[in-house]
């Protein structure tokens, strides 16, 4: 065999390795993308089953909050970020507000890095801000799911959650009282991104360097959106403005603390 020839089978093996690799890539992505179809039911399962275990309500879904969470994440994955702000500045109620939901109140959780609805939900309820509005005062509810194999995370989840008098359950998701007793339990985590040894998970800030341990932001708990932490809020805006005779001060709503 001449040089040439094995210069040949050389650049052919390399091309059937790459077409490969590209293959399975694009399959391991559309599995992703089928199955976030199967998130929205797990998800609402498991955060009803939470409610179920204190005697609350369960949440019904609604399509507007599905479509505010979904957008969000899947937001956060193309542009490698983990915040409640978008990438155009956008902060939770006003995406909530763009799809035509009249609200009274809103919140929200982020996370990224956990790989199915279990893990995710572990991580959401052992943080009490997170856990917090899980068992909120809300009636609908919406999530939503993106995966980027290019991004530091990889898998980018949102809740939002919402009240508001004149918004309707979707069909066949009807919010009714939850049972005291033989509550169903979440199953527990089957696996996550994060190995063994890694660091604690992170909060309130974006995580666009951070490493690739699973991560959540705190939620917020403000009249008004935080830049940086998850929310609660109420559909009512600012509070007056203070004044006094010799010098004017301006009051600011409190934003939540990160919580670590």
């Amino acid at each position: 065999m001449n040089a040439f020839s094995l210069r040949s089978m050389v650049l052919a093996v390399a091309v059937v390795c790459a077409t490969t690799a590209s293959s399975a890539e694009e399959i391991h992505h559309s599995h992703r993308l089928l199955q976030a179809s199967n998130f929205h039911a797990a998800m609402l399962q498991a955060v009803n089953a939470e409610r179920a275990k204190q005697g609350l309500a369960a949440f019904c879904t609604n399509s507007k909050l599905q479509t505010a969470a979904q957008l969000h994440s899947e937001d956060q994955a193309k542009n490698n970020m983990m915040s409640h702000t978008g990438s155009n500045g956008s902060q939770m109620s006003s995406r909530i507000t763009a799809q035509g939901f009249k609200w009274n109140g809103v919140a929200e959780n982020v996370a990224a890095g956990q790989r199915d609805v279990a893990s995710v939900m572990q991580s959401w309820m052992n943080s009490s801000g997170h856990k917090a509005n899980i068992l909120g005062n809300y009636k609908f509810f919406g999530m939503g799911y993106a995966y980027d194999a290019d991004s530091n995370y990889g898998h980018y989840w949102t809740q939002d959650f919402a009240s508001g008098s004149s918004e309707q359950c979707d069909g066949g998701s009807s919010a009714t009282p939850a049972s005291t007793t033989s509550a169903p339990k979440t199953s527990p985590p089957v696996y996550t991104s994060a190995p063994t040894t890694s660091p604690p998970v992170y909060t309130s800030a974006p995580a666009t360097k951070g490493p690739t341990a699973p991560a959540t932001t705190a939620p917020v708990v403000t009249s008004t959106p935080a830049t940086r932490s998850p929310t609660s809020q109420s559909q009512y805006g600012k509070k007056p403005r203070k004044s006094r005779k010799q010098k004017k001060t301006k009051t600011r709503s409190a934003d939540c603390k990160p919580i670590y």
